[in-house]
């Protein structure tokens, strides 16, 4: 008996093989009697073996007994033969829109050459669901022509609209740029339409009115929220405004990260979350987000403060949720009181629950966003004097075009250059 296998079990036609792995595999001779000759001259018959071993030795006889058949029907074609077949088949194979854009979104990497960040992957396959798959999920890449994609295009309605401003237009130009980088994938030098035309081909279609927002908090909003909101977050507000700070950022640090001495916040890492891989840490956005940020002179003695009645540990969160894990969104927002307090009383007891919604609601905006705080901050700076670069480092940002964005006039400031402007009628200028 071999060492790699034992001797073939006699049939009558073909043998059946155990390898030393416990698997079998099967094989039989040409029907057709063809021989080769070896190197020495030896002359064999020509073998067709099983393109995979198989589990027993039922399943062995059963792939026998099948080859049997096709060679007395006369269709018979070597193993090997049909195998080539079957992969080329599969090469030439298109899969449906659906398979291929999935796949392309969990292999997607960026221009760095990493993968994409697990709440851009959220946020594709959402479109991908909610937008993609109803019309062209079940389609072959294939089968897209252009006139499905204008349609579909004409006749996009967001799931989500007239909700604080929202027109759709954002998600419908975010839904056509993916169907386009997918088919862009699918029709390039690798992709299983190579030579193709992209179908996706409509004017203008993955831009967007920019909608910009004017939206910044006033003094005297800014007050009211840090007055409403539970004492333990009023820190959040003011990192936001007066640091810069993103929330992902804020959730993050820990008390080894404030340096009290040289009054700096060192920012190495943020809270990410994502459907599919849960809450993790990563770094910033970008390397300009690793930054040590100044401690405005406003906030030091709140910091000071809150770091002694609410963090322990060197490595505690300066804001801990839940069981001590990371602050979740949802938690920091919380939800508008149904009614005003009435007494003191139910004040104190209103507060201990208030979070962002809450706290906003109360100062008069409801619709501004906590990353409107960075942008207040921000616009304050850049009204102070700060150039476009000084608004860049404060807010970590990589470009001085996504620092710009930041850069805005309250309506205030416009009325005091209104005013000054006025005065110069009938004056020399």
């Amino acid at each position: 008996m071999s060492r790699t296998a034992r001797k073939a079990r006699k049939r009558a036609f073909g043998r059946i093989n155990q390898e030393r792995s416990g698997r079998y595999t099967a094989w039989y001779n040409d029907p057709d009697g063809r021989t080769k000759i070896s190197a020495s001259g030896t002359v064999t018959p020509v073998r067709h073996r099983a393109n995979h071993t198989f589990e027993t030795t039922l399943d062995a006889e059963a792939w026998l007994a099948a080859e049997r058949r096709l060679i007395s029907t006369s269709t018979w074609t070597s193993p090997a033969q049909r195998r080539k077949e079957e992969l080329a088949a599969d090469l030439n194979h298109s899969p449906t829109f659906g398979e291929y854009a999935s796949a392309w979104i969990d292999s997607r990497k960026n221009k760095s050459g990493k993968s994409l960040a697990p709440r851009t992957r959220d946020h594709y396959h959402q479109l991908l669901a909610d937008y993609l798959e109803p019309t062209f999920g079940y389609l072959l890449l294939d089968e897209i022509t252009p006139a499905q994609v204008n349609i579909w295009y004409d006749a996009f309605t967001p799931l989500r609209k007239n909700l604080n401003g929202v027109t759709g237009e954002t998600t419908k130009a975010h839904a056509y740029s993916l169907a386009r980088a997918v088919l862009n994938s699918a029709t390039s030098a690798h992709g299983p339409l190579v030579g193709r035309v992209n179908p996706f081909a409509v004017r203008g279609g993955g831009t967007s009115p920019a909608r910009k927002r004017t939206q910044v908090a006033t003094s005297a909003q800014f007050k009211v929220m840090l007055m409403t909101i539970r004492p333990e977050w009023e820190l959040i507000l003011l990192l936001g405004c007066w640091a810069g700070l993103r929330y992902s950022e804020i959730a993050e640090l820990r008390r080894r990260d404030i340096n009290l001495v040289a009054e700096v916040i060192q920012v190495s890492r943020s809270v990410t979350r994502s459907k599919v891989e849960g809450v993790g840490v990563k770094s910033p956005k970008s390397e300009a987000g690793i930054r040590d940020q100044i401690i405005p002179p406003n906030v030091l003695p709140a910091l000071k403060k809150h770091m002694r009645a609410f963090v322990t540990g060197q490595d505690g969160l300066l804001f801990p949720g839940k069981n001590g894990g990371h602050l979740a969104p949802v938690t920091f927002y919380g939800k508008v009181p149904p009614k005003p307090a009435e007494t003191p009383e139910q004040a104190a007891k209103q507060r201990a629950r208030n979070g962002w919604y809450a706290a906003r609601s109360a100062a008069g905006c409801p619709t501004l966003r906590f990353h409107d705080l960075r942008a207040t901050g921000a616009t304050l700076l850049a009204q102070q004097g700060g150039t476009v670069a000084d608004v860049q480092l404060f807010l970590g940002d990589s470009t001085a075009q996504a620092a710009l964005r930041y850069v805005r006039s309250a309506e205030g400031r416009q009325k005091l250059l209104a005013d000054k402007l006025a005065a110069l009628d009938g004056s020399v200028w």
